[in-house]
């Protein structure tokens, strides 16, 4: 049977439906309590004691934003993947007059033999790191 980390594949998908109740319970003032120690060993995280309580607040932070998201009245807007319309501006593919090899090498910092143009090594010698 296949393994990994601390579950088998068995294990593992029991798992991949998380039960809400597993991680989180509510307060009476229906605040999220989020448990980050079954939350990282879902996630198969270390978290050391005293970084507990910093991810704590750092979560429930996040499900609060995430609660307060969802009272938005979103009717009538249409779901988008960007905030900006994207489109493409089509135009036709029309060969134009060209510049001379010798007019555009003008333009070079440092030329090769008058027709290389000689730019920064990038990538290390052959061999060496």
């Amino acid at each position: 049977m296949f393994q990994h980390g601390l579950y088998n594949n068995t294990q593992l998908h029991r798992k991949a439906v998380i039960n809400t109740e597993e991680v989180m319970i509510k307060k009476n003032n229906e605040e999220p309590i989020i448990d980050v120690g079954s939350i990282a060993r879902l996630a198969r995280l270390e978290i050391n004691n005293s970084s507990l309580d910093e991810f704590q607040k750092d979560m429930e932070s996040i499900v609060k934003y995430v609660d307060l998201l969802a009272e938005l009245n979103l009717d009538g807007i249409e779901p988008t993947a960007h905030s900006a319309e994207l489109r493409n501006i089509w135009r036709e593919d029309i060969s134009g007059e060209s510049f001379s090899q010798e007019e555009m090498l003008k333009n070079a910092p440092l030329l090769i033999e008058d027709e290389l143009i000689a730019v920064p090594q990038v990538v290390s010698e052959e061999g060496s790191c």
